[in-house]
Formats: structure tokens, C-alpha cells, sequence
């Protein structure tokens, strides 16, 4: 089902450049840790899980709304209506409930554990996610049976996918995420150092057990997924355009749901 939706956002994307204008909006001014970029669409987080050190940020883009009722990414918290499935002393951190295309909101995690999050429209569609910060501890670990809608549960990535190999899949479309919301933001530096940043990380990933490295490297998809980072660069010159950038991004992260397929074959788990 990822690989369907992954097949549609081109078209989606390149329709929405055509007519549509870049609203940004951030919820949060600090510019520590990683920065990683989550996108929405109709009715799902693209990717629907990430792999955190305390001090991450996350930004959240709309990207499809379809319905015009918005987005939101909203901790599972009592003061947000939902069973706590976020670490204890957290706080019940959401999003504005975004409605203009391109807006977006951040958030700089901290406390250690599992944060289960939900669309506020959409939560009962299957629109959740999961962030770990570290260690999947906390009630977020908790069977998913205990606050989340029965979609959700058939949606959201388990705590051992993110903490395997799901994990470097989905950090590594965030950041990529991160390179073609940089150029969005028109801040063509910040998008060349996300890519320089991403490409190091993985190259530094050789030889280490669980690496997204040796990951790709083990079904064979290792020198494509580099050889698209390298042609990535390239389209970040002045004189191509964002739905170049946007296109080959995309081929970028269907790539890696391709090379996770392959990983979950081999293994029977993301593990």
C-alpha cells in the first residue's frame, strides 16, 4: 500500500506546483539535533515513523487535503481527548490543525520513548504515527489495542519495525523529505547541506551491523540509492526546477519502500 500511495505523489505534487503557494507556518523556533520533515497527505504520514535522538526536530507539511477540514499531528494525551500513549511528563504536544497546502509546524522532541500521534480529521481513517525518542519505553510501547482507532492499528509501524530496519528506511525519506523542503523554503544551502548530511550518514554506515548501508547493500540497492543521491545534487542548481527536485525525490523514497519489501522478505521482519 506505501508503494501505491509513493506512486501517486508525483501526480499530486505536480499538479499542487502548478497553482499553489508555499505557506509556512513553524510551531517552533529552536535549531537543535536533526531536522527531519514528515509529509501529509490524504490520509497518511509520509513516513508513519521515525527513529529520534533527544533533540530532533520534526516538521510536519501538508501536502493533500483533499476534504479542506486539514491536517494536524496530535500526541495521544488526555488533554488531547486520546489515552496517553506518550511518554510520562511529555506533555500533550500537536500541531496547529493545518489547512493551507505547503503550510507546515514543527516540534523538537526531548523525552525518551515511544509518542504515538494521530490526525485530528482523520484519526478513525488510519491517519497515525509513531515516533521513538531513543527507546521504545513508556505506554506508547503498550499493545496498540489500548487508545488507538482499529484503522490506526492496521496502519501504524510496530515499535520493533522503527528500531530495525523500518527505522533507517523512514529516517532516511525524512531527510530527503528535509532536502526538498529546504528548496520549498528557498534556502538552497540548508537543502545542500541536508543532502551532504544524508549521503555522509549513510556512507558512514559501511561495515556497521545495522546501517542503512548495509541494509541496501544487502539486497542490491545500495549504488542505486547512492547514485540518486548524486543525481538529487545535481537538480539542486539554480537552474532546475522544484518539480524536477520533487520527482526525483520521490523515485528516491519508492526506491527505499522497494528495498524495504525486499529486507522484510528476506527477513520476515523489519527487524
Amino acid at each position: 500500500m506505501r508503494i501505491y500511495h509513493r506512486l501517486l505523489v508525483l501526480s499530486l505534487i505536480a499538479a499542487a506546483l502548478l497553482g499553489m503557494a508555499a505557506t509556512p507556518k513553524g510551531a517552533d523556533d529552536a535549531k537543535t539535533g536533526k531536522f527531519y520533515v514528515v509529509e501529509m497527505y490524504d490520509f497518511y504520514f509520509d513516513p508513519p515513523g521515525l527513529l529520534l535522538q533527544p533533540g530532533d526536530r520534526v516538521a510536519w507539511i501538508m501536502l493533500a487535503d483533499t476534504l479542506k477540514d486539514g491536517h494536524s499531528a496530535t500526541a495521544y494525551h488526555p488533554a488531547n481527548d486520546k489515552v496517553l500513549r506518550i511518554p510520562d511528563g511529555a506533555g500533550a504536544w500537536s500541531t496547529p490543525l493545518i489547512k493551507e497546502f505547503f503550510g507546515w509546524s514543527e516540534y523538537t522532541f526531548q523525552a525518551v520513548g515511544v509518542h504515538d500521534y494521530f490526525c485530528i480529521p482523520h484519526e478513525t481513517e488510519g491517519m497515525v504515527g509513531r515516533v521513538i525518542v531513543a527507546e521504545a519505553t513508556g505506554p506508547g510501547a503498550d499493545a496498540t489495542d489500548n487508545g488507538i482507532s482499529a484503522a490506526g492499528k492496521s496502519s501504524i509501524p510496530t515499535t520493533d519495525e522503527i528500531m530495525g530496519n523500518g527505522g533507517l528506511i523512514f529516517g532516511a525519506q525524512a531527510e530527503i523529505n528535509a532536502v526538498v523542503f529546504q528548496v520549498r523554503e528557498n534556502t538552497p544551502q540548508d537543502a545542500r547541506d541536508a543532502l551532504d548530511a544524508l549521503t555522509a550518514e549513510v556512507n558512514a554506515g559501511k561495515g556497521q551491523s545495522k546501517s542503512l548501508y548495509e541494509a541496501l547493500k544487502k539486497v542490491d540497492e545500495l549504488q542505486p540509492f547512492l547514485d540518486g543521491l548524486s543525481a538529487l545534487g545535481d537538480l539542486l542548481a539554480p537552474s532546475h526546477s522544484l518539480d524536477d527536485i520533487n520527482k526525483k525525490a520521490e523515485e528516491l523514497k519508492l526506491l527505499l519502500d522497494e528495498a524495504y519489501q525486499k529486507l522484510l522478505a528476506t527477513s520476515g521482519s523489519g527487524a
